[in-house]
């Protein structure tokens, strides 16, 4: 299960996040999105996890929780019609 993790500091890496979540769950990965032109951080995250079943229990430990002078906003990741819509494009392109 993927999960949305929001408003986390700027300075925060794949290994910290990993590590602070790996408190309430066991960590797939972690996606940190940055800014194409900057390269700065864009203060949210994608975070899969290993077992879909802990999905539920880690947003309630951790939606709210101040972590790096940060309240975290956590809830379940649900793709965009934007972002879907960018996947449909790019596979009817890898099809030509």
């Amino acid at each position: 299960m993927t999960l949305y993790v929001g408003n986390l500091d700027f300075e925060v890496t794949e290994q910290n996040l990993t590590e602070f979540i790996s408190q309430y769950a066991t960590v797939k990965s972690v996606k940190l999105p940055t800014d194409r032109e900057t390269g700065q951080l864009k203060g949210w995250a994608i975070v899969d996890l290993a077992n879909p079943e802990q999905e539920i229990s880690v947003i309630s430990a951790m939606d709210g929780v101040e972590w790096m002078r940060r309240e975290l906003k956590v809830t379940k990741f649900i793709k965009s019609d934007r972002s879907l819509a960018k996947d449909k494009k790019r596979s009817s392109l890898q099809e030509d």
